[in-house]
């Protein structure tokens, strides 16, 4: 009797989520052992450049060459930078399904994805705040989007199509965030919301054929995070640093018919912008 055979969705699955497991496991071990002699800022930096930066790079060893193309490593057209810039406020859009989802759980609303950069970000000036944005505007961004949008997300859409591909990569980049939490409740919120963005940012590297734009576009997520957080003691936000129901309708409005518009100008543009 032959052995049973695993289906190539299957095993091609099975490998992105081992591939996954890895390089979070390794994102985690570095992130403490390096906290007890750099800080957790730099221990952060340390940890992500090895786990993701790494570990994506040896998943490319039985890749084809030159990969650099075909993983979107090439330049972002600059006309594709207004897209881009309309979909940033995707993020107040993931903070407010998360508000909602932690009040399904009964815990109040806001306070979310970016929670646990928090002691990062407030009251950080000077070199700190700059450190600040380095690391979570620059550096996270460009290294996580270059394992999951770029090596991940580029493996699953060839094995298994674009729409498989990209579901599949928003997945395990929610579960990777979303980490080791609790309560319950606040795990489910930040894994949803951030599949929400996995998708944005998935869409952004089809539609755009460069794993740059979804840095680009990462780094801008981040960036209202680093605003969000710097301006919450004089300025809390509802739903997004503070707790609340929703976000303020001047808010959430604009922010709805921002990503609206961005997605129907880079659908629009698709062709030009990855040719």
């Amino acid at each position: 009797m032959s052995p049973p055979t695993v289906s190539k969705p299957l095993s091609v699955m099975l490998g992105a989520i081992a591939l996954t497991g890895a390089a979070w496991g390794t994102v985690y071990f570095w992130t403490r052992v390096a906290m007890d002699w750099t800080g957790p800022r730099l221990a952060l930096g340390i940890a992500v450049t090895i786990g993701y930066g790494l570990v994506g790079a040896l998943a490319l060893r039985g890749e084809a060459r030159p990969w650099a193309t075909s993983i979107g490593l090439r330049p972002f057209p600059p006309r594709g930078l207004l897209s881009i810039v309309l979909l940033v406020p995707g993020v107040l859009l993931a903070m407010e399904v998360q508000a909602l989802v932690r009040l399904t759980f009964g815990r109040a609303g806001g306070v979310g994805i970016f929670e646990w950069i928090r002691g990062l970000i407030t009251g950080a000036s000077g070199p700190s705040l700059l450190g600040s944005i380095f690391l979570f505007v620059v550096l996270l961004p460009a290294v996580s989007e270059w394992f999951f949008r770029g090596v991940l997300q580029h493996g699953l859409v060839v094995r298994l199509g674009a729409t498989r591909g990209v579901v599949l990569t928003s997945v395990l980049y929610a579960l990777a965030v979303a980490g080791i939490r609790s309560p319950v409740g606040s795990w489910v919120a930040v894994l949803i919301a951030t599949f929400g963005l996995g998708l944005l940012l998935g869409a952004v590297r089809i539609t755009s054929g460069s794993v740059v734009a979804a840095a680009l576009l990462h780094g801008g997520f981040n960036l209202v995070g680093v605003v969000g957080w710097r301006i919450s003691q004089s300025t809390p936000i509802p739903s997004f640093t503070a707790p609340g129901s929703s976000l303020p309708v001047a808010i959430l409005v604009p922010a709805m018919l921002s990503v609206a518009a961005g997605s129907i100008l880079l659908w629009r543009d698709r062709k030009r912008l990855s040719g």
